[in-house]
């Protein structure tokens, strides 16, 4: 089993750390998203954040065949009420009067 994103061989150490994860677990680095782009798996999130791996299981035979894939569905994008930005009709360039001057 092999887990592959975007981040660096250094997060996925101190992710294999914190989560204790098995050594068995192989974390593969797709920094350059090269695996990402062969495979269709490259997003835009909801924020705006370009280029990151959709979540997906592949099921791989021995002979290399993908025999199995299943893609995670989008996360809901809804609005929310209580967001600053959009009870200004989606402005972010207005600061709250106690900010002004701080930034």
């Amino acid at each position: 089993m092999y887990g592959i994103s975007v981040d660096s061989p250094w997060a996925h150490d101190a992710w294999r750390s914190q989560l204790g994860l098995p050594n068995e677990l192989v974390l593969l680095s797709d920094f350059n998203r090269t695996f990402g782009a062969a495979y269709g798996l490259l997003n835009t999130s909801a924020a705006g954040m370009k280029d990151i791996l959709r979540r997906t299981v592949f099921v791989v035979a021995p002979d290399g065949k993908i025999v199995y894939r299943w893609d995670v569905p989008d996360p809901p994008r809804r609005r929310s009420a209580r967001c600053p930005a959009r009870k200004r009709g989606g402005r972010v360039d207005t600061l709250p009067s106690r900010l002004k001057g701080r930034l």
